[in-house]
């Protein structure tokens, strides 16, 4: 588990209530693979839950690998 996954649980675990899950990517400036599994793994978790997840203000970077791999749609909202 990353970094940011266990970031991201937990602060969806110490909510007392359900909360959207909101990550500000604009400043961004390396995304690897990992990296990106990483956002994938939340956003699952999140959905799984119930719980709105959404990646803002994507970086170039971010907005590039996630084009390589197909997944703007899936992680990016603008």
């Amino acid at each position: 588990m990353t970094t940011l996954h266990r970031a991201v649980l937990a602060v969806w675990l110490g909510a007392s209530a359900v909360i959207p899950i909101g990550i500000d990517a604009n400043g961004l400036t390396f995304i690897d693979s990992s990296g990106l599994m990483a956002l994938v793994r939340a956003r699952d978790a999140a959905t799984e839950s119930g719980v709105a997840f959404r990646v803002s203000e994507p970086s170039p970077p971010l907005c590039r690998i996630a084009g390589i791999c197909g997944l703007e749609g899936l992680l990016l909202d603008g």
